[in-house]
């Protein structure tokens, strides 16, 4: 690679860019107060706590959202920030002199390039600025990082207790991979980096079906780099032992952004980075709102709207990019004003700290992740709007009817002309059902709903689901299972967990498309 040819990226002046710079502007004004320099290290700088892990990435993504607008702003101040937190990012590595605030050292994780993948377009903005002695830092990290990477056991597994469910970090760890062998691998080093590149991406959206597939990528076939599947047939996925819409999403995000890298870099993209993209999307896309928020059939046991709603971000980026679609386009904007009502509503900057407020005070860490994680797509769509040339005149988005299931899960949706409903068993907090308007989003509720709710005198309560069975038909389903409803945790001397109800469910979405029908029967 030669590096002269990394040129700082070309802005696209459209709406897009406009308000993604506007609330960029304001949120890198306010996160600046969360930015101290290192005691005794004046040049290195730290956004949030600088603890390893979680705070590693948030730094690395503050990286990202303060290179981008200090490049579109043509602000110096922001520029230098970023340089300042992305040395003290590189002075903190396994391969640097020092250590995170919290006296470790950094990096040869299962996820430990993940933040890196979600900085990597903010890098190339600073690429310009940097001495040489910060790119050989980011040279040495990057090929650590990587050699590690060639020894890693790379693992699959349809179910999460199974302690191989790891779709979204073979993703990340193949385009950490990609990345360091375009930047800086030659030779054979260069192959070999690709190879293993080539067996993460080909086990992160797997298949049983890919077990046998004959394409060849790198001179194998993907059915001898199968490894294990991480989806079932269905596209379902039980990520962190759930049906999660979310990490559908965050498996997609994951290749956009290195999609975005290696085509700033002018390098041909391999067709394996897209390995079973198309048909994840081709069902995440139906399990959207048309004001852009994920529809989580399975639920979601995070802070609502946050995270896995972020990444949907650079993922429609991708849409975009690749088919032109006007669908795609009308969804991100949509979102994006969303963003902008409650950016607008806080008045102070930041992103959430109107409804996380009490998560500020007991939690800078997470909170200054969560507010990272959307500056940083933020970033990526600023530095990506040319693929949004035109937003005008779009129509509503994903009016076709539309019906899944997933016999795992029992998970089941139906979209009509107006209302969509759902039902799944193996749920965040389980069972759940939803029925409601496609237009109205913000009336679903991701917690046992539809369900009732029944509760002991532990600190826990939670259900577990015994069995479940699920009908099909024309524009319609009918499901029907039992739970038990568990508490955990009682007082001294009971013991450890009581079950306190069995509790029936049934629910039928009729084929009227306005009517459900739920019944629940708690027997005492």
């Amino acid at each position: 690679m030669d590096f002269a040819s990394i040129k700082k990226p070309v802005f696209t002046e459209n709406p897009v860019s406009e308000l993604c710079a506007r609330m960029l502007d304001g949120w890198c004004k306010e996160a600046t107060k969360d930015i101290d320099a290192l005691p005794g290290k004046e040049s290195l700088l730290v956004y949030g706590t600088g603890y390893n892990s979680w705070g590693v990435q948030t730094l690395q993504k503050a990286i990202g959202a303060f290179a981008v607008a200090g490049t579109y702003l043509n602000n110096r101040e922001y520029i230098l920030r970023a340089l300042g937190m992305l040395r003290f990012n590189l002075y903190s590595h396994l391969t640097g002199e020092g250590r995170c605030t919290d006296g470790t050292k950094w990096g040869h994780t299962w996820i430990s390039t993940l933040g890196i993948s979600r900085m990597i377009h903010g890098v190339l903005c600073l690429w310009d600025y940097m001495t040489d002695e910060d790119k050989h830092a980011f040279r040495k990290m990057m090929l650590s990082e990587a050699e590690y990477l060639l020894d890693y056991e790379i693992k699959a597994g349809k179910l999460a207790q199974s302690l191989k469910n790891m779709p979204e970090s073979n993703i990340w760890n193949g385009a950490h991979l990609l990345t360091a062998a375009y930047m800086f691998a030659e030779g054979e080093e260069k192959q070999r980096i690709q190879d293993k590149a080539c067996d993460f991406f080909v086990n992160g959206i797997s298949t049983d079906g890919d077990s046998e597939d004959k394409r060849v990528f790198l001179g194998k076939t993907v059915g001898e780099r199968y490894i294990g599947s991480n989806f079932f047939d269905s596209f379902a996925l039980n990520h962190h032992g759930y049906m999660n819409v979310g990490y559908m999403v965050i498996c997609l995000s994951n290749i956009a952004m290195v999609h975005f890298f290696l085509k700033a870099l002018g390098i041909p993209i391999p067709e394996f980075v897209y390995f079973n993209g198309y048909k994840l999307w081709n069902l995440v896309k139906h399990l959207l709102f048309p004001d852009g928020r994920l529809n989580r059939i399975g639920g979601d046991t995070r802070v609502r709207y946050c995270y896995c709603q972020d990444y949907l971000v650079p993922v429609l980026l991708l849409v975009c990019d690749l088919e032109k679609d006007p669908s795609a386009k009308k969804l991100l904007w949509n979102w994006l004003l969303q963003v902008k009502k409650e950016f607008d509503y806080n008045g102070d900057g930041c992103f959430l700290s109107d409804r996380a407020s009490e998560l500020k005070v007991s939690s800078p860490l997470y909170f200054t992740r969560l507010e990272s994680d959307r500056a940083a797509v933020l970033s990526m769509a600023l530095k990506e709007a040319s693929v949004l040339d035109s937003i005008e005149d779009i129509q509503d988005v994903l009016q076709e009817p539309f019906s899944w299931h997933d016999s795992y899960h029992g998970s089941t949706i139906v979209k009509g002309k107006e209302n969509v409903a759902s039902f799944t068993w193996i749920a965040g907090e389980r069972p759940q059902g939803c029925f409601l308007p496609k237009d109205a989003s913000g009336m679903a509720e991701w917690k046992e709903n539809l369900c009732g709710e029944i509760s002991g005198l532990g600190l826990r309560n939670f259900r577990e689901v015994i069995d479940h069975q699920t009908s099909l038909f024309d524009n319609g389903f009918a499901t029907f299972g039992c739970s038990d409803v568990i508490t955990k945790d009682l007082q001294e001397g009971s013991p450890p967990m009581e079950t306190v109800a069995k509790v029936r469910n049934l629910f039928i979405a009729l084929p009227d498309g306005r009517t459900c029908v739920t019944v629940q029967l708690a027997p005492s």
